[in-house]
Parts: C-alpha cells; structure tokens; sequence
C-alpha cells in the first residue's frame, strides 16, 4: 500500500511540473529575479540594457537575439515593486508579413502543444493561456510584430489594483 501511494504522489508531482506555464527565462525568475539581477543577467549576455522607465528593462540587439528557437528582436523585462513580473518577446518584420505570420503559427503550434490543459483563449492574432498562477500569451500587432508575453498573474494583479487606486 506505501509503494502506490508513493509512487501515485511520484506521478501527480511529476505531472504538475511538467504542466505548467514556464516562468523561468535566462535562469531569471518572474515573481523572484530583482532588477539587479535581471540587469546582471542582461550583461554577462553581452547586451546592452535600456531603462525604458522606472519599471521597464528592455534590451535591442542589432543582431537581435535567440529564444525558443526562434530569432527575437527585442525583449523587454516590467518590474512591480522591484520584482519581475512580466518578461516580453517582440519580433518586428516590417517588410515580410508572410515570414511573421510563419513563425506566429509555428509559436502557436508550440505552444498549444506544450501548454493544452491551461488554454484561455484565442482568435486568428492571439493565443492565451493561465495556470493559475503564470499567464503566457501570443499575440500579432498591426501585422508586423508578434509579442510573446510570460506573466506572473499575482504581481499583474497587484500592479493593476495600485494602478487603479491612483484613479
């Protein structure tokens, strides 16, 4: 009886681990990494880091940069109370909409495929889904940019609500 429950526990942990939404890029944590070390990170890279405000990190490369096998123009880091809470993927293709609606699909597929227990939502320039706890979502700009967007859901929430009390 101690062997099945064990190796029942064994199971449902290794499910939950695999299951949900990725909140880990480049050894940085949303709802842990500081902006320090979220600036640590961007150096030893190589990259150059931008302060596009008092919350938001981004990065711009020339060459542009790597992520999940797909090449990235930018990326940008938001910071609720010195936490990241949100990292962003952009891809910009001014000139080239049937190159940017190729790799919209191929993220698409990827991620449907990865994460089809915790689907939200979509239509034909977005693609969303929530664990609970992390918010991952595709979306399609103007017909020239795609952002990928890793959300830590509580931290949104909590910078929503101070947002709101400014009202």
């Amino acid at each position: 009886m101690k062997k099945i429950i064990s190796l029942s526990l064994m199971l449902l942990m290794a499910l939950s681990i695999n299951a949900k939404i990725n909140t880990n890029v480049w050894d940085l944590s949303l709802g842990v990494s500081s902006k320090d070390q979220v600036v640590n990170v961007i150096q030893k890279k190589g990259y150059e880091c931008l302060a596009l405000n008092n919350n938001v990190l981004g990065i711009e490369p020339q060459s542009g940069l790597d992520y999940a096998g797909m090449h990235w123009s930018a990326m940008t880091f938001g910071f609720y109370n010195n936490t990241l809470y949100e990292i962003k993927f952009f891809k910009y293709d001014e000139k080239n909409y049937s190159e940017v609606l190729y790799i919209l699909e191929t993220l698409k597929e990827k991620l449907e495929k990865k994460y089809e227990d915790y689907y939200l939502f979509s239509d034909e320039e977005s693609l969303v889904f929530d664990d609970g706890t992390s918010t991952i979502c595709l979306t399609l700009f103007n017909r020239k940019q795609i952002g990928l967007v890793y959300l830590n859901n509580s931290l949104d929430k909590l910078k929503k609500q101070a947002e709101d009390a400014e009202l």
